[in-house]
């Protein structure tokens, strides 16, 4: 056991660090894993024997799993010295102990990968921050000073946010299925998110408070389970259309959003390359949701409500999937002012109309490019998160039915029905 002494000044960092420790996990993980296949298939025979083998296989499994990804905690903690760092550990525990889909293999790839992660999250921003400005000319500029509009904009999305979380909480608590589920967390996600951020967007007079990099850092990490849960709320979407499940795609969602929240986390990605850099990884799990909206708008026809029972305002209304679709379109134009800046595009004529009502020039910074994708945010928000509302009513319904709907495309069934139930009428 000499290779694994280590001085009174490393402590067990180094302990941590060690390949043979590494080796010798890897080697225990293994040699585990065929003592218990041994196990269970010795005792094949018997029916009852298989059954406690099997039980026994899954709780070892599992318990490996929480003790290695144990280990990969105190590794981060001491050698990453951050002043958020518990916040992004507790993260990593809420996604892998939610999921259990990482095997213990996996859980010691981190563990290996985790030390020079630093420098790369560093670059990772920067590139991103390059790719943006330099090569594809967006006009965006991060504020800096007085940020009145972003900061009250924030605000109003975190209300919004947690009036949508309250109405979706009570379809999920209704409900077995994972998309209510999904859809909750996150309109809850999206509130704490936006709350942090109205918090260290003001910014009086270009000055930082001292908890200015804790909190925009917080508020990256939430921002890494809005994309965790918008993964998971676009794969059940998936399989409620089209049957598809695509396991390695929820795997993905993990490593993704804990990657994410590790390069903003880990104390080398500066605020002024975050705006972009979080945009851009969030669009990767909302696309496809959108794609999937749009879909089944135009498959089905979903312009008007066809329910609406002698309720001649809600029949007339929108339906809320098609609102879901629009809510793409929204969110662009908000991203619009992202791209052509604070001096153009939407964002220069949205303050221009606040001025002319306030009676005065507002200055650049009091209406910026983030108080304009704010503002078409919570737009968006509102369309899509009733949209949502209306797919988790639809489970519901089907889950006190008690119908069978884990293994078929449920979403597109129950739509198909509700189109030749109109067009009989009609």
């Amino acid at each position: 056991m000499s290779g694994l002494r280590f001085s009174s000044a490393e402590g067990p960092s180094c302990l941590l660090s060690s390949p043979l420790l590494l080796l010798l996990l890897t080697t225990t993980t293994t040699s585990s894993t065929s003592t218990t296949t041994t196990f269970s298939s010795s005792f094949s025979s018997s029916s009852s024997s298989s059954s406690s083998s099997f039980s026994s296989s899954t709780s070892s499994s599992t318990t490996l799993r929480r003790l290695l990804l144990l280990l990969l905690l105190l590794h981060l903690l001491l050698h990453h010295h951050h002043h958020l760092l518990l916040l992004l550990l507790l993260l990593l525990l809420l996604l892998l102990l939610l999921s259990l889909s990482l095997s213990p293999r996996s859980i010691l790839s981190l563990l290996l990968f985790s030390r020079p992660l630093s420098p790369a999250a560093a670059m990772a921003c920067a590139w991103n921050n390059w790719l943006a400005t330099d090569v594809l000319g967006i006009a965006f500029r991060s504020c800096d000073a007085d940020c009145t509009g972003a900061a009250a904009t924030d605000a109003l999305l975190a209300l919004h946010a947690l009036w949508a979380s309250s109405r979706a909480w009570r379809l999920a608590s209704a409900s077995t299925a994972g998309f209510s589920r999904h859809a909750a967390w996150v309109t809850s996600c999206n509130c704490v998110w936006s709350a942090v951020g109205t918090l260290f967007w003001l910014q009086p007079a270009g000055e930082r408070p001292a908890w200015f990099e804790r909190a925009w850092r917080l508020n990256a990490i939430c921002q890494a389970a809005v994309i965790f849960f918008h993964w998971n709320v676009t794969l059940d979407l998936l399989a409620a259309v089209s049957s598809r499940e695509l396991p390695w795609l929820r795997r993905f969602s993990i490593v993704h959003s804990l990657l994410f929240a590790a390069v903003v986390a880990l104390g080398e990605c500066r605020f002024e390359h975050y705006v972009l850099f979080g945009g851009s990884n969030i669009t990767f799990p909302m696309a496809p949701a959108w794609i999937l909206l749009c879909y089944l708008c135009y498959s089905f026809k979903l312009f008007r409500r066809s329910d609406g029972r002698g309720d001649a305002r809600k029949a007339a209304a929108l339906h809320p999937i098609c609102c879901g679709a629009l809510a793409g379109f929204v969110f662009w134009v908000g991203n619009a002012g992202i791209l052509l800046g604070r001096d153009a595009g939407p964002a220069a004529g949205i303050r221009c109309l606040l001025s002319s009502l306030v009676g005065r020039e507002l200055p650049p910074r009091a209406w910026e490019e983030m108080a304009t994708f704010h503002v078409f945010g919570l737009a968006g928000n509102a369309l899509l998160f009733h949209c949502y509302e209306e797919i988790s009513t639809i489970q519901v319904r089907l889950d006190q039915k008690q119908a069978k709907h884990a293994s078929t495309a449920w979403l597109t069934v129950h739509l198909s029905q509700e189109r030749e139930a109109h067009e009989k009428v009609s």
